[in-house]
């Protein structure tokens, strides 16, 4: 049992552990004539009139307001704001575009046209063709409060598990490199991208951007509150949408780029990826440690209980061969364990606390390749 209990840690000890941010595929290549430039007046979009669904009883109306959006190869998904076709998404979802391809809830296609992009914060406005008025959501003015329930609707994992819902609480308001999210601990996956967080009371609160993918890391996702993504696209609720909303394309931001779950499925690189094997070896020489005392301890109390029977045995009239016996063996058992448990902490303590190169502080930073991870741990 010793033996089996050393061999795992070390093996612990010896893994290495990585931290992966779920990004999209690479960009394609935006098409010719792409425009890019910025925007020089504030937008007008008409707020959605429709009521806010209860969820989850109104799943299915808050569904009708979702989209599932194919840019090129790739998938993703974005919500109706207003009914009159704008709808928003995350930027990495567009891949450039000017145009890209929508499905609604009840299977029908449409063109979209991408207005406005963000891209270092990952927002981007669409325009959807339509015939009539659009089912639509409203959008959350403020912070939502935490430990709310939260519904993320989406298409996880590409067109097949379409119009999904996912749900979870609103974990926390985070801010990276000046960059402003909504932490949420529902499922977040690629496909999702660009999908609405709404909350129970049916108001979108958030725009699905990225998430992080780690063996010992759950519920790690985020999203753009909607407020910050109204306010990066430079667009404002109204009355009634402009009409010449045409005139006011334009991006910005098109250096950057923020860590996202990707409207494909994803497709790690080597910089998308940290090696933290550094929590892994933290780990094992805390439990090489720990296990080790545990071990050492019990096997100097069978030492001690068995010197002090064997003591007595030894000192009366007749001593007990059969019992003799039994505390020799319980005797045996206590040094292997004791020696068991030296070894392991000698074993715990030969893992080095940090790598040299190991920044103090622990910092999550987005970057062009993904959330970067450094500090100590």
């Amino acid at each position: 049992m010793t033996a089996s209990i050393l061999t795992l840690a070390i093996l612990a000890a010896s893994s290495v552990l990585q931290l992966r941010v779920i990004e999209a595929a690479p960009k394609s290549p935006a098409p010719s004539g792409a425009r890019a430039w910025e925007w020089s007046s504030t937008l007008d979009v008409a707020g959605c009139p429709a009521e806010p669904p209860i969820l989850p009883q109104d799943s299915a109306h808050a569904l009708d307001a979702t989209l599932l959006v194919r840019a090129g190869e790739g998938v993703g998904s974005a919500v109706l704001i207003s009914d009159d076709g704008f709808a928003l998404t995350a930027a990495h979802v567009a891949k450039g575009r000017e145009r890209v391809d929508v499905v609604r809830h009840d299977g029908t296609s449409a063109r979209a046209e991408v207005v406005r992009v963000n891209r270092a914060q990952d927002v981007a406005l669409l325009r959807v063709e339509h015939d009539g008025p659009t089912a639509c959501l409203r959008l959350g003015e403020g912070e939502a409060t935490l430990g709310a329930d939260v519904f993320v609707l989406g298409s996880p994992a590409g067109e097949e598990l379409s119009f999904s819902v996912a749900k979870g609480i609103v974990s926390g308001y985070r801010t990276f490199d000046g960059l402003s999210f909504v932490q949420l601990d529902a499922s977040l996956n690629p496909g999702n991208s660009g999908g609405p967080a709404v909350t129970a009371t049916g108001f979108v609160i958030g725009i699905a951007s990225w998430k992080v993918s780690h063996v010992a890391m759950e519920g790690l996702a985020f999203a753009v509150p909607a407020p910050v993504a109204l306010r990066a696209l430079g667009v404002q609720i109204a009355d009634v949408s402009d009409v010449d909303w045409q005139d006011k394309r334009g991006q910005i931001g098109a250096g950057k780029a923020t860590p996202r779950a990707g409207g494909d499925a994803p497709t790690p690189k080597s910089k998308g990826e940290f090696d933290v094997a550094q929590i892994r070896r933290t780990h094992a020489r805390r439990g090489l440690i720990g296990a080790g005392a545990s071990l050492a301890g019990t096997g100097a109390l069978l030492i001690a209980s068995t010197y002090l029977a064997y003591r007595v045995n030894r000192s009366s009239p007749a001593p007990d061969e059969g019992r003799w016996k039994v505390q020799r063996g319980i005797n045996v058992a206590g040094w292997t364990l004791a020696i068991g448990g030296a070894v392991g902490i000698v074993a715990g303590l030969a893992i080095p606390k940090r790598t040299k190169r190991q920044r103090r502080n622990v910092a999550l930073s987005p970057t062009g390749n993904g959330l970067a991870l450094s500090g100590e741990f």
